[in-house]
């Protein structure tokens, strides 16, 4: 239900991400964002070859959205207001325990429809994530794996940065 909901913008991150995951190797993964690298890690960790090769980009976003990997939990209990419009653009502050905070939300009308881009929190996103890299005295891979290792309940795979048709 909620991808109608989103842009094409975040459409097309799935699709890209997901030719990283399924093409990557250790060297491109580590030129990438702290919040791309997660991504394409645990998604490795926590879904087989056989489904990687049977998805598309929206799949894999249904996939993120029904396994807790896009915070839809937390975002049922915020709102937004300050709305602003621009012809078919939006964006809206974060509305979160009453309080504002300085992130905001950016919407695209396409094809009617206002419809979120979740990729306008990337930054934001990356930036808290390397706040909790700094804090925890690891190198920026060694906290990754540990997060993964701590999310998936199980070891890390050992093709975990290797294409997946380098998998067995």
């Amino acid at each position: 239900e909620a991808i109608k909901y989103l842009d094409s913008r975040t459409k097309k991150y799935y699709n890209d991400i997901l030719k990283d995951v399924i093409n990557a190797d250790s060297n491109r993964i580590e030129k990438l964002s702290l919040m791309d690298k997660m991504m394409i890690l645990i998604i490795r960790q926590r879904v087989s070859k056989e489904e990687i090769l049977n998805m598309n980009g929206e799949k894999l976003l249904i996939y993120a959205i029904n396994n807790g990997m896009v915070g839809k939990n937390r975002a049922s209990k915020n709102g937004i207001r300050n709305i602003y419009i621009n012809k078919n653009f939006a964006k809206a502050e974060l509305e979160a325990s009453e309080k504002i905070n300085p992130i905001y939300f950016h919407f695209y009308k396409e094809d009617g429809i206002w419809k979120i881009d979740l990729t306008a929190l990337f930054n934001i996103s990356n930036q808290a994530m390397k706040m909790l890299v700094e804090q925890s005295n690891q190198s920026e891979n060694e906290y990754l794996l540990y997060l993964i290792e701590l999310v998936s309940k199980k070891a890390i795979i050992e093709t975990i940065w290797q294409p997946i048709e380098l998998w067995k």
